[in-house]
């Protein structure tokens, strides 16, 4: 994961952070926005991943790649499922 992706992520975090003391209406909002971002975010390493050469595939940073991605798509899972809590954990988890 890169700097400028890490950044867009504890974006989306502080995005759902808010999300925690809103109202009911401000919350279903800030959900899809964040939802959107985590997809844009998520398509961005996934092609990153599909346009790592081939002799790297087997490397670390392919692994922390691949992991970056799986905790992005649990944290839309957690977003769907309304639970803010486990999405920031999944979005933090996605940076190291």
């Amino acid at each position: 994961m890169n700097n400028t992706r890490r950044k867009e992520l504890y974006a989306v975090a502080e995005i759902l952070e808010k999300a925690k003391g809103a109202n009911k209406n401000d919350i279903v909002d800030l959900i899809e926005d964040a939802k959107q971002a985590l997809d844009t975010i998520l398509y961005d390493e996934e092609s990153y991943l599909d346009n790592m050469p081939e002799n790297l595939q087997s490397s670390y940073r392919y692994q922390a790649a691949e992991d970056a991605c799986a905790n992005i798509e649990c944290a839309i899972e957690a977003l769907d499922n309304g639970d803010i809590k486990y999405a920031i954990s999944y979005i933090y988890g996605a940076t190291v």
